[in-house]
């Protein structure tokens, strides 16, 4: 059986302890950190029976919770959001009153390159914002930093795809 790292910052590290944050997570559906991380995985972790990594983006989890069910979101997106609100909540408690916060991180898309027009645009920053804002964070702008088409098979445009830096303060 396969041991889950938990995202516990406050076991080590204290509440209310850290002034400034600034990340950027995996983007949703972006198969390549999987491959990027192996050698870490073989270096610092027992050979898993699936890797970890994949289970922090997206692709494996546990909870039924349907976060913005409105959306009618993937289920890896779901996933992916959920492991997000993870975070938050645990940046929540280590973060002091008035710690400032960036987020670095990218839409995505869900195509089907036989049917492009049904293909889900998932505005990451935007979610991530308003899950900040639930928890207690407060946003204080999204930049948008990049901006380009998304493509099945490298030549069917379907949309935009944004990377943007989330600024967020408890």
């Amino acid at each position: 059986m396969r041991k889950r790292i938990e995202r516990e910052l406050s076991k080590c590290i204290g509440n209310e302890t850290i002034d400034a944050v600034i990340t950027s997570p995996p983007y949703l559906n972006k198969i390549e950190y999987s491959r990027v991380y192996g050698i870490e995985e073989l270096l610092f972790f027992s050979k898993p029976e699936n890797s970890f990594v994949r289970s922090f983006i997206g692709t494996e989890c546990d909870s039924k919770e349907t976060l913005f069910p409105e959306l009618n979101l993937p289920a890896e997106a779901n996933a992916y959001l959920l492991d997000l609100k993870k975070v938050l909540e645990e940046l929540y408690k280590v973060c002091r009153p008035g710690a400032n916060m960036a987020f670095v991180i990218g839409t995505s898309w869900f195509g089907d390159k036989n049917n492009p027009s049904q293909s889900v645009h998932v505005e990451c920053d935007v979610l991530l914002s308003r899950m900040a804002e639930e928890i207690g964070f407060k946003t204080e702008k999204i930049y948008i930093v990049a901006e380009r088409f998304f493509t099945i098979d490298r030549v069917v445009k379907i949309g935009r795809a944004r990377e943007s830096v989330v600024v967020l303060t408890k």
